[in-house]
């Protein structure tokens, strides 16, 4: 199928927000482009939908998800707006084997306000070009991030930090990735605390391969670091 030119949203699941029975979606062999809005919405009760092997690209906004278990995988999703892909208050997902670039912010944003967005696997993808590669801000939390290659991304390839009067990001673990290319390699920032770092490959970083600040504290340990 091809999902083109919208005025609003590409594709929304939301209607089991009364029902509860809006689960077990696939989306897959798609070309979503050019819609003036999210590419897909997927809201509380959209759970278990899988959105596999899509090419995604030019459209005005993200790939929106407030469901639990998602599946993002095999995909390539590039140039949309701010964000990439935007996680709030979502659980138990996987977002992997994607070709994730181009966003004007965050390549892929996970977020809470709750401490509900929590074991989400990143994990086998490709996540390069934007202005940071992963965002975990405020209650994302026990979220792993692994096997990926994150480079050529102009502030940080992955960043942790929480806000003022709001949970920080807590116990997620990052490890076996490649960070290469960055401003930054990995940036811990305001309260994000219990942070694993191990294994990883950094090279080629422009400024810090690891920066950390603001009251944040993480264990750093079985990483090679190249020039």
């Amino acid at each position: 199928n091809k999902i083109l030119s919208n005025a609003s949203i590409g594709i929304e699941l939301w209607e089991g927000l009364w029902s509860g029975k809006l689960t077990y979606n696939l989306i897959s062999n798609n070309i979503i482009a050019f819609n003036s809005s999210r590419f897909i919405r997927l809201e509380a009760y959209a759970q278990h939908t899988r959105i596999y092997n899509n090419v995604i690209y030019s459209n005005a906004a993200r790939l929106y998800c407030k469901a639990d278990s998602p599946e993002i995988i095999g995909n390539e999703i590039f140039y949309n707006g701010e964000q990439n892909i935007y996680l709030e208050n979502s659980q138990d997902g996987i977002i992997s084997n994607n070709n994730i670039y181009g966003a004007s912010d965050y390549n892929i944003y996970i977020f809470s306000s709750v401490l509900d967005s929590h074991d989400n696997l990143i994990t086998r993808n490709k996540i390069h070009n934007g202005r940071y590669g992963v965002r975990f801000m405020n209650g994302a939390v026990l979220n792993k991030i692994c096997y990926n290659e994150v480079y050529s991304n102009s502030s940080s390839g992955i960043y942790l930090r929480g806000l003022t009067g709001m949970p920080p990001p807590y116990s997620n673990k990052i490890y076996r990735n490649i960070i290469r290319n960055n401003n930054r390699g990995i940036s811990i920032g305001f309260k994000a605390v219990d942070i694993e770092i191990i294994n990883n490959n950094f090279y080629n970083n422009t400024n810090y391969a690891v920066s950390i600040s603001g009251e944040a504290s993480a264990k750093i340990y079985n990483n090679i670091f190249l020039s």
